[in-house]
C-alpha cells in the first residue's frame, strides 16, 4: 500500500493475552486479504494483557506497515478495544473479529462479498452453524442474545455475532455514541435495521477468557445499561398498585356507609394506609418514567444515522 492510497478493508482485532495465536492470525489475514486483491490494513488493539502480545505485535508491525498496533494503558475490555480500533480504521469496509482463531480469516471474503453484493445492507454478521465454545460460554451467550432480541425486537432470522463487517459510516456512528458500557451489537441495532447474515465457519480456538463472573457482568450490563425494562417494570407495578389501592379504598368506604364495619377506627386507618400506599406507588411510577427518560438521554443514541446523502447534487 502506498503512502497516499487508502485501504479498502480495515480489520479490527481486540487483543488480550493472545501470544499463542496473534502471529498466526496476522499471517493468515495477510494471505486472505491479498487474495481479495484490494488495499487493506490490520488494526490490533492490545487491551493491556499480561503476556508478550504487545512485543509480538511490534514485530509484526516492523515486518509490514499495514499492521497498525495500538496499546491501551490499562485493561478497558473488549468492546472499548473494538471502539479504539474502529476510530483508527480508514477502510471503506470494517471487519471486526476475535484474536483466538475461532473466526477464520478465510471467511472474511464471504462477509465482504455479501456486503458488496447487497448495497442496501449496512452490516453483515457471520452466522455460525455450530459454535465451538465451552458449555458455559454458550449458555451465557444464549442468555445475552435472548435479552438483546427481546429489547431490540431482533427478527428471529437475524443472527448477531462478534464476527462482522460494516460500512465506514456505521463505524463512525458507533464511535460517536457516548456510553460507559459499550456493546457493539446493541449500538448497531440502535443505529440501523439494514442487517444481513451469511453462514460462516466457527473454528475451535483457545480457552475462553470469559469467566462465569464476566458472563454475568455482561448480562447485567445488557439489562441495566442498554434497556429501561427494569425501570419500566417498576413504573408499571407502581401505577397498577396505586390503582388497586385507590380502588380498595373506595370499596371499604362504600362498605362502611352501606353495611358498616364493627371495629371502631378500622375503616379510617385502612383508608389512610391505602391512600398513602397508593400515593407512594403512584409517585414511584412517576419517578420511574423520569429515570427512563434520563437513561435514554444519557445513553445518547444517534438521533438519525444517515446512510446516504445527495444534498450537493
Amino acid at each position: 500500500m502506498t503512502r497516499t492510497s487508502m485501504p479498502k478493508i480495515s480489520v479490527v482485532i481486540p487483543v488480550y493475552n493472545a501470544q499463542s495465536t496473534i502471529l498466526v492470525l496476522i499471517e493468515r489475514l495477510h494471505r486472505v486479504l491479498s487474495e481479495i486483491d484490494t488495499e487493506y490494513e490490520i488494526i490490533c488493539v492490545d487491551d493491556a494483557g499480561h503476556d508478550d502480545s504487545w512485543q509480538l505485535l511490534r514485530e509484526a508491525r516492523g515486518q509490514d506497515k499495514r499492521v497498525k498496533i495500538i496499546q491501551h494503558a490499562r485493561n478497558f475490555g473488549q468492546h472499548f478495544a473494538l471502539l479504539t480500533g474502529l476510530a483508527a480504521a480508514k477502510g471503506e469496509f470494517v471487519v471486526t473479529m476475535d484474536d483466538d482463531l475461532q473466526h477464520p480469516p478465510e471467511e472474511i471474503a464471504t462477509l465482504y462479498e455479501a456486503l458488496v453484493a447487497h448495497p442496501e445492507w449496512d452490516v453483515v454478521f457471520g452466522a455460525y452453524t455450530q459454535k465451538r465454545h465451552s458449555f458455559w460460554r454458550n449458555v451465557g451467550s444464549a442468555v445475552v442474545n435472548r435479552i438483546t432480541r427481546r429489547v431490540f425486537h431482533v427478527p428471529p432470522n437475524v443472527s448477531l455475532t462478534s464476527f462482522r463487517i460494516m460500512r465506514r459510516w456505521l463505524a463512525e456512528t458507533l464511535c460517536a455514541m457516548p456510553t460507559r458500557t459499550p456493546r457493539l451489537n446493541h449500538m448497531i441495532l440502535a443505529s440501523t435495521t439494514a442487517i444481513g447474515n451469511v453462514v460462516v465457519r466457527h473454528d475451535p480456538g483457545g480457552k475462553s477468557r470469559y469467566s462465569t463472573r464476566r458472563l454475568i457482568s455482561n448480562a447485567l450490563d445488557t439489562i441495566l445499561g442498554h434497556t429501561a425494562l427494569p425501570l419500566q417494570a417498576v413504573s408499571v407495578v407502581g401505577f397498577c398498585t396505586s390503582l388497586f389501592s385507590f380502588g380498595l379504598g373506595i370499596y371499604y368506604l362504600v362498605k362502611y356507609f352501606v353495611s358498616g364495619i364493627r371495629v371502631p377506627g378500622w375503616t379510617t386507618q385502612t383508608l389512610l394506609m391505602l391512600f398513602f400506599f397508593g400515593l407512594l406507588f403512584f409517585s414511584l411510577g412517576i419517578v420511574g418514567e423520569y429515570l427512563i427518560r434520563i437513561l435514554r438521554q444519557v445513553q445518547s443514541p444517534p438521533r438519525a444515522a444517515v446512510r446516504e446523502s445527495h444534498v450537493d447534487d
